[in-house]
């Protein structure tokens, strides 16, 4: 299995055409049969982590794939690309590997893990989660401090809010330069660590993912 992150930009008042994506694009994932039953349409944040304002002009879709091939082909003859090519300022595809993964993404796990050692030490992680509606108000109260710290984070190549449902439904994917680093940050430095103490205790989700995985290949740029 790989998967799948494309994040499209699109520029001025083109950026209508990524709210009709997201629905428009939804019919031909869901047809497809060389896809894994799982795929995301989501929007964006602006501070690359959970974000109260959206990124009007950049969307993303997260996908599975049997393998690479299988992927191309689809992109290379769908209309989705096509649509894509047409409108979008820019574009980036990151492939990944998943290496581990813990939790639930809307009552599945939808991550097939690799077995086999990854041959890089850069690392992306996805971390996922509902929010209960009643616990919304505390949690954004908490995300500010660690958004702040996020630019002078050792480690840290790149990160961004995606997210499914405005406000309830949120995600980040973050890249790093090693397991080691990212691990500095989730659990030795503050406020994220007390965030990430505080989702135990004030019982902030109802559902969480949680997933490593191995960086195959980027295309385009990260921005």
């Amino acid at each position: 299995m790989i998967v799948v992150l494309h994040v499209s930009k699109y520029k001025g008042i083109k950026f209508i055409f990524g709210f009709f994506s997201m629905a428009l694009f939804h019919i031909f994932y869901f047809f497809n049969k060389k896809t894994t039953p799982f795929f995301k349409l989501m929007g964006t944040g602006r501070n690359g982590t959970f974000d109260l304002v959206p990124d009007i002009y950049k969307w993303a879709i997260m996908s599975t794939w049997v393998d690479l091939e299988t992927f191309e082909a689809f992109r290379q003859s769908s209309f989705v690309h096509r649509y894509l090519d047409s409108f979008c300022e820019k574009q980036s595809f990151i492939y990944l590997k998943p290496l581990k993964v813990h939790g639930l993404w809307d009552n599945i796990q939808p991550f097939e893990v690799n077995e086999l050692a990854p041959s890089s030490p850069e690392i992306a992680v996805l971390t996922r989660a509902t929010i209960r509606p009643s616990k919304a108000v505390s949690f954004w109260k908490n995300v500010p401090a660690v958004s702040d710290t996020l630019s002078t984070t050792p480690g840290l190549k790149f990160s961004l809010g995606i997210g499914e449902v405005p406000i309830l439904k949120q995600a980040t994917i973050s890249f790093w330069a090693s397991e080691s680093e990212m691990k500095a940050f989730a659990y030795q430095k503050n406020p994220h660590k007390n965030v990430v103490s505080k989702t135990r205790t004030e019982h902030w989700y109802s559902e969480e993912l949680f997933a490593r995985f191995e960086i195959l290949k980027i295309e385009g740029d990260l921005y």
